[in-house]
């Protein structure tokens, strides 16, 4: 504002005090700026973190049910009798390249659950794509024995019809069970991929399985891709020897 008192040079020139107050804050965060300006900047101290070795994730992943089966897809009673099972009838080695047949376990299951690549596993034990890539062979090697051993009728020959169908005898005393058709997701290279896309555009892998009236699975037919048709599958377990057929006649 301007203050005249009537003379020729006695005009004053005075500031508001909204105008004062924006000189103040800009003065005040000019000093602020200069301070840390001339400040070095303090950086965070490194955190020494203590990684999880595979075996270790393992087990700590076991004593947690929820977790267990988030990661594993069974709980930890299923898993260790699985262990047990493949270690002493199947094959795979307690310890081999300083591996544990636990961790190799764990980890195998661990990918297949929740669909994990070879080089994050790698990542998550600590070791190289290598040995990774051999201990789940052995894994494998071990499961597909296992298969076989529990994945079949437990009357080979069928001899005799079922409680369920007793009481429409004879109409359905050759049926042995019911099979189906379902898609399993999974990750391919870009090469395959075409081969692999379903109906719905997705990377799966077409099984099939058979069941009988016990809901237990006889057979389990896998290795085609998804674009194969249904009939396709099973032309192709049909002439397998592990496919179950009714009894003659």
């Amino acid at each position: 504002m301007e203050i005249n008192d009537g003379s020729e040079n006695t005009t004053v020139t005075t500031l508001s005090d909204s105008c004062l107050w924006d000189l103040w804050h800009a003065a005040a965060f000019g000093a602020i700026g200069a301070y840390y300006a001339s400040v070095p900047p303090v950086l965070n101290p490194p955190l020494n973190f203590r990684d999880l070795s595979g075996r270790q994730w393992v087990q700590m992943t076991l004593s947690n049910d929820k977790r267990c089966f988030d990661n594993f897809r069974m709980y930890p009673d299923a898993f260790n009798r699985l262990h047990w099972e493949i270690v002493n009838f199947h094959g795979l080695p307690l310890c081999s390249d300083n591996f544990d047949s636990m961790e190799a376990l764990g980890l195998f299951l661990w990918a297949c659950g929740t669909r994990q690549s070879q080089k994050q596993v790698s990542y998550r034990c600590g070791r190289t794509q290598g040995v990774v890539g051999k201990k789940f062979d052995e894994v494998i090697e071990a499961l597909f024995s296992f298969a076989h051993r529990v994945i079949g009728p437990k009357d080979a020959h069928f001899s005799t019809v079922h409680d369920t169908l007793r009481e429409y005898s004879p109409m359905f005393d050759g049926c042995i069970g019911a099979l189906d058709c379902t898609h399993i997701p999974l990750k391919v290279n870009r090469q395959s991929r075409q081969h692999f896309l379903d109906r719905n555009n997705m990377t799966t892998q077409n099984v099939l399985a058979i069941c009988d009236f016990d809901m237990i699975y006889t057979y389990v037919g896998v290795g085609m891709s998804g674009a194969a048709h249904d009939m396709a599958v099973l032309k192709k377990g049909w002439e397998t020897g592990d496919f179950r057929h009714p009894p003659a006649g």
